[in-house]
Protein backbone atom coordinates (compact mmCIF):
# COMPACT_ATOMS: atom_id res chain seq x y z
CA UNK A 1 0.00 0.00 0.00
CA UNK A 2 2.90 2.60 0.85
CA UNK A 3 4.41 1.19 -2.14
CA UNK A 4 1.12 2.68 -4.19
CA UNK A 5 1.14 6.13 -2.14
CA UNK A 6 5.18 6.84 -3.00
CA UNK A 7 4.60 6.17 -7.05
CA UNK A 8 1.35 8.24 -6.99
CA UNK A 9 3.29 11.03 -5.16
CA UNK A 10 6.43 10.82 -7.39
CA UNK A 11 4.31 11.17 -10.67
CA UNK A 12 2.66 13.78 -8.95
CA UNK A 13 5.97 15.55 -7.84
CA UNK A 14 7.12 14.71 -12.01
CA UNK A 15 4.38 15.68 -13.49
CA UNK A 16 3.42 19.34 -11.62
CA UNK A 17 2.56 21.34 -15.12
CA UNK A 18 -0.04 18.40 -15.86
CA UNK A 19 -1.46 18.00 -12.30
CA UNK A 20 -2.54 22.01 -11.83
CA UNK A 21 -3.56 22.41 -15.85
CA UNK A 22 -6.01 18.92 -14.97
CA UNK A 23 -6.83 20.63 -11.49
CA UNK A 24 -7.88 23.83 -13.30
CA UNK A 25 -9.60 22.78 -15.56
CA UNK A 26 -11.64 20.83 -13.18
CA UNK A 27 -12.38 23.83 -11.07
CA UNK A 28 -13.41 26.14 -14.60
CA UNK A 29 -15.84 23.04 -14.91
CA UNK A 30 -17.27 22.85 -12.10
CA UNK A 31 -17.30 26.88 -11.93
CA UNK A 32 -19.20 27.27 -15.66
CA UNK A 33 -21.57 24.40 -14.67
CA UNK A 34 -22.76 26.16 -11.61
CA UNK A 35 -23.44 29.20 -13.21
CA UNK A 36 -25.11 28.22 -16.13
CA UNK A 37 -27.61 26.41 -13.34
CA UNK A 38 -27.94 29.52 -11.82
CA UNK A 39 -28.67 31.40 -15.15
CA UNK A 40 -31.28 28.79 -15.58
CA UNK A 41 -32.89 29.30 -12.35
CA UNK A 42 -33.29 33.05 -12.76
CA UNK A 43 -34.78 33.03 -16.10
CA UNK A 44 -37.35 30.32 -14.45
CA UNK A 45 -37.74 32.86 -11.50
CA UNK A 46 -38.27 36.25 -14.49
CA UNK A 47 -40.79 34.39 -16.45
CA UNK A 48 -43.50 37.02 -17.63
CA UNK A 49 -46.03 36.90 -14.63
CA UNK A 50 -49.28 35.40 -16.93
CA UNK A 51 -47.81 32.22 -16.75
CA UNK A 52 -48.14 31.64 -13.64
CA UNK A 53 -52.14 32.63 -13.39
CA UNK A 54 -54.11 29.29 -12.80
CA UNK A 55 -56.78 28.52 -14.89
CA UNK A 56 -60.14 30.34 -14.36
CA UNK A 57 -58.88 32.88 -12.85
CA UNK A 58 -57.34 36.64 -13.95
CA UNK A 59 -55.03 38.87 -12.72
CA UNK A 60 -56.92 42.42 -12.24
CA UNK A 61 -54.78 45.26 -12.16
CA UNK A 62 -56.35 47.96 -8.53
CA UNK A 63 -55.19 51.26 -7.48
CA UNK A 64 -56.02 51.45 -3.20
CA UNK A 65 -56.11 54.63 -1.78
CA UNK A 66 -53.83 53.40 0.60
CA UNK A 67 -51.47 51.37 -1.06
CA UNK A 68 -48.08 53.38 0.45
CA UNK A 69 -49.48 51.82 3.61
CA UNK A 70 -49.83 48.25 2.15
CA UNK A 71 -46.41 48.65 0.12
CA UNK A 72 -44.73 48.47 2.92
CA UNK A 73 -46.72 45.70 4.90
CA UNK A 74 -46.30 42.91 2.23
CA UNK A 75 -43.55 41.51 -0.13
CA UNK A 76 -44.44 40.09 -3.20
CA UNK A 77 -47.75 39.13 -2.18
CA UNK A 78 -50.31 39.29 0.02
CA UNK A 79 -53.97 38.63 1.36
CA UNK A 80 -56.38 41.74 1.26
CA UNK A 81 -60.06 42.60 2.20
CA UNK A 82 -60.94 45.69 -0.29
CA UNK A 83 -63.39 47.89 0.93
CA UNK A 84 -65.72 50.46 -1.42
CA UNK A 85 -64.71 53.80 0.73
CA UNK A 86 -67.34 57.03 0.24
CA UNK A 87 -65.57 60.24 1.16
CA UNK A 88 -68.69 62.40 1.40
CA UNK A 89 -70.43 59.60 3.81
CA UNK A 90 -67.42 58.47 5.55
CA UNK A 91 -68.72 55.25 5.28
CA UNK A 92 -67.25 52.20 3.76
CA UNK A 93 -68.77 48.74 2.33
CA UNK A 94 -66.49 45.40 2.08
CA UNK A 95 -66.91 44.32 -1.32
CA UNK A 96 -64.02 41.21 -1.44
CA UNK A 97 -63.12 39.58 0.90
CA UNK A 98 -59.47 37.99 1.74
CA UNK A 99 -58.17 38.22 -2.07
CA UNK A 100 -54.63 37.43 -2.96
CA UNK A 101 -52.48 40.58 -4.20
CA UNK A 102 -49.53 40.50 -5.78
CA UNK A 103 -47.10 42.92 -6.65
CA UNK A 104 -45.99 43.72 -10.19
CA UNK A 105 -42.34 42.46 -11.24
CA UNK A 106 -41.53 44.82 -13.43
CA UNK A 107 -42.96 48.32 -11.47
CA UNK A 108 -42.64 47.11 -7.79
CA UNK A 109 -45.16 50.05 -7.21
CA UNK A 110 -48.47 48.68 -8.59
CA UNK A 111 -50.53 46.02 -7.71
CA UNK A 112 -52.91 42.94 -8.79
CA UNK A 113 -55.62 40.96 -7.41
CA UNK A 114 -55.72 37.68 -8.18
CA UNK A 115 -59.77 37.04 -9.01
CA UNK A 116 -61.82 33.89 -10.45
CA UNK A 117 -63.63 34.89 -13.34
CA UNK A 118 -66.70 35.28 -11.17
CA UNK A 119 -65.10 37.30 -8.43
CA UNK A 120 -63.77 39.86 -11.60
CA UNK A 121 -67.08 40.69 -12.87
CA UNK A 122 -68.35 41.27 -9.26
CA UNK A 123 -65.90 43.64 -8.90
CA UNK A 124 -65.46 45.51 -12.28
CA UNK A 125 -68.62 46.67 -11.57
CA UNK A 126 -67.77 49.11 -8.49
CA UNK A 127 -66.29 52.13 -9.62
CA UNK A 128 -64.89 54.21 -6.82
CA UNK A 129 -61.92 54.76 -3.99
CA UNK A 130 -60.87 51.23 -3.06
CA UNK A 131 -59.19 50.51 0.66
CA UNK A 132 -57.22 47.62 1.11
CA UNK A 133 -56.88 45.39 4.55
CA UNK A 134 -54.48 43.41 5.05
CA UNK A 135 -55.15 40.24 6.10
CA UNK A 136 -52.94 36.63 6.84
CA UNK A 137 -51.41 35.20 3.85
CA UNK A 138 -52.57 31.61 4.10
CA UNK A 139 -56.31 32.89 4.23
CA UNK A 140 -56.89 33.42 1.05
CA UNK A 141 -60.73 32.56 -0.21
CA UNK A 142 -61.74 30.93 -3.10
CA UNK A 143 -65.27 32.64 -2.99
CA UNK A 144 -63.93 35.96 -2.34
CA UNK A 145 -67.29 37.82 -3.02
CA UNK A 146 -69.06 39.80 -0.12
CA UNK A 147 -73.06 38.56 0.15
CA UNK A 148 -74.05 42.32 0.72
CA UNK A 149 -77.25 41.91 3.54
CA UNK A 150 -80.58 42.10 1.98
CA UNK A 151 -82.58 45.31 3.42
CA UNK A 152 -85.41 44.27 5.04
CA UNK A 153 -88.77 46.04 4.01
CA UNK A 154 -90.98 46.86 6.75
CA UNK A 155 -94.83 46.82 5.88
CA UNK A 156 -97.05 48.49 7.99
CA UNK A 157 -101.17 48.33 7.31
CA UNK A 158 -103.49 50.37 8.53
CA UNK A 159 -106.63 49.56 8.79
CA UNK A 160 -109.02 52.70 8.83
CA UNK A 161 -111.55 50.82 11.16
CA UNK A 162 -109.06 51.79 14.15
CA UNK A 163 -107.61 48.19 14.43
CA UNK A 164 -103.65 48.32 13.37
CA UNK A 165 -101.66 45.12 12.30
Amino acid sequence: MNNYLLKIKYMVMNQKVFFIMFTLFVLIYIFTSLTSAYQKNNELITDSLDTFIPRGHVLVPIELENIETINGLIENFGVIDIYLGNKLTNDSKKILNKVKIIRAPLNPNKFAILLNDNAAKYFMKYDGQFVGAVQNKTEASFNPIVEQEKKKKINIEIDYNGDSK
